[in-house]
């Protein structure tokens, strides 16, 4: 029986329970990373991209708690917040 490693972005999507979907211009990613950095210092944040039914580009922003992604979203107005309606059949 073979045991099959879980992805990467599984495993940050499990140690961080709180998920923001961010809209970030690709000028402005060092601007980012450096508010994340301050904020929730290093380590404490996971990004992976987002996997999105229109053909946005977007990442998720995976942290510990609200209160920092509140201080994230407060020290760094140029990150736009998405969400998205699926309006596909019903599951």
């Amino acid at each position: 029986m073979s045991y099959k490693r879980p992805h990467r972005f599984d495993i940050i999507d499990r140690a961080f329970p709180v998920r923001l979907t961010l809209a970030v211009a690709p000028e402005q990613n060092m601007l980012v990373n450096r508010a994340l950095t301050r904020t929730a210092g290093t380590g404490n944040y996971g990004v992976t991209p987002a996997r999105l039914w229109s053909s946005q580009k977007a990442h998720h922003l995976h942290l510990y708690t609200v209160h920092d992604a509140l201080m994230f979203l407060a020290a760094c107005p140029q990150a736009r917040l998405m969400s998205e309606r699926y309006d596909g059949p019903p599951r």
